[in-house]
């Protein structure tokens, strides 16, 4: 497809989800825990909360005096930081992809690449480990976005070959080692469960990233409610 409608269509699939987080929080959960401790609720703050967030950057992070009694106070969605670099790496896909001669093989170079770069970070790392967040999601969003022109060649060799790819090609580990933490295995691993399970859920609407931009607000709610101190970690 062109530059217009790739571009659209990536901010269909960020902006609305993000924008109904903004004003789920401002208008429902954070005025909900601001009762539940008793105390007034800003309003104004608000609509500066859902405003000033709503280029995809947060600027605010709290709303008042909410959240409070909480491990993260002042702060009511945290995840939201990687929204940006989301929407960077997108456009940054669109790029190569639109690159002359950009195919298969350059992306499996790309891919290559960017994967012994984290592989760097490893043995690099003055504990011999580095934070699996940050690779982990890197490869995952930046890393394996490259490897689209590639997918048929992915689904022929690894996604539905008989033995799949942890048997006959011995790409995916044991459980040993995704124990130990590699983010790299287990990306790859989610990408050929991806294209190998005959599961429907989420075929047409991605709900994975309304469970994420949801996520960290509704857990300050809880934690507010006291729910923790009787559910625990459940």
């Amino acid at each position: 497809m062109g530059w217009r409608p790739y571009l659209w269509r990536g901010a269909l699939r960020l902006m609305p989800g993000y924008w109904g987080d903004l004003v789920v929080t401002a208008m429902v959960v954070a005025p909900w825990s601001a009762a539940l401790r008793g105390t007034a609720y800003d309003w104004g703050e608000a609509w500066s909360y859902v405003v000033r967030n709503s280029f995809l950057v947060t600027t605010q992070t709290g709303i008042g005096d909410t959240p409070s009694g909480v491990a993260y106070a002042g702060l009511w969605n945290a995840p939201l930081w990687s929204l940006p670099s989301e929407a960077g790496a997108c456009m940054l896909s669109g790029l190569l992809v639109a690159l002359p001669g950009f195919g298969a093989r350059a992306a499996a170079g790309l891919s290559a690449a960017l994967g012994g770069w984290v592989l760097v970070l490893f043995a690099i790392s003055p504990s011999g480990t580095v934070d699996a967040e940050l690779p982990g999601c890197g490869v995952l969003r930046r890393g394996c976005a490259p490897v689209v022109p590639a997918r048929p060649a992915f689904e022929q060799r690894w996604g539905r070959g008989r033995g799949g790819c942890g048997r006959r090609r011995g790409v995916v580990p044991g459980p040993a080692s995704l124990s130990r933490g590699d983010p790299l295995p287990l990306a790859f691993l989610l990408l050929w469960l991806g294209a190998r399970l005959p599961v429907r859920i989420g075929v047409r609407n991605d709900i994975s990233y309304g469970m994420y931009v949801h996520a960290f607000p509704l857990q300050q709610l809880l934690v507010i409610a006291g729910v923790a101190t009787w559910l625990g970690p459940l």
